[in-house]
């Protein structure tokens, strides 16, 4: 157990380096659930995405904490710089929330046809649920 907090810093960097949290950029075949050790949880409230800037747009969402547990995920900017674009979110965002809350983990299953903008929230959900662990 880990008993001082510049050890639990060293501890939480390696945790977020690791493939637990790191963003996912090319395969979703390792996709687990975010396991955080004993005295590391998530804290409740509601957690910001650093934006996500891909070929398609920007994606940025918000995560609600309750009880250590996703229970709502909100669309706060996604791509819509182009017609496609906007056609790729409309049709990946209620999938991609529900899969949220759903999973309760950061690798969300990919949407077809949406794979840039699948990845781009799979990472949007690693920046967030950073900012919720607490130890």
């Amino acid at each position: 157990m880990l008993t001082n907090s510049r050890h639990n810093g060293v501890f939480l960097a390696r945790l977020l380096a690791s493939a637990a949290l790191a963003p996912v950029f090319v395969s979703t075949a390792q996709a687990a659930g975010v396991v955080l050790p004993p005295g590391m949880h998530l804290m409740d409230g509601d957690f910001v995405s650093d934006p996500q800037t891909f070929e398609w747009g920007t994606l940025q969402i918000k995560l609600t904490i309750h009880d250590g547990a996703i229970t709502a995920a909100e669309a706060l900017q996604m791509p819509s710089h182009r017609r496609r674009s906007v056609e790729l979110s409309e049709m990946a965002k209620p999938i991609l929330l529900s899969e949220a809350v759903q999973s309760q983990k950061a690798q969300v299953n990919i949407v077809s046809s949406a794979t840039l903008t699948s990845v781009a929230f799979q990472n949007a959900m690693v920046s967030a649920l950073t900012k919720a662990v607490a130890h």
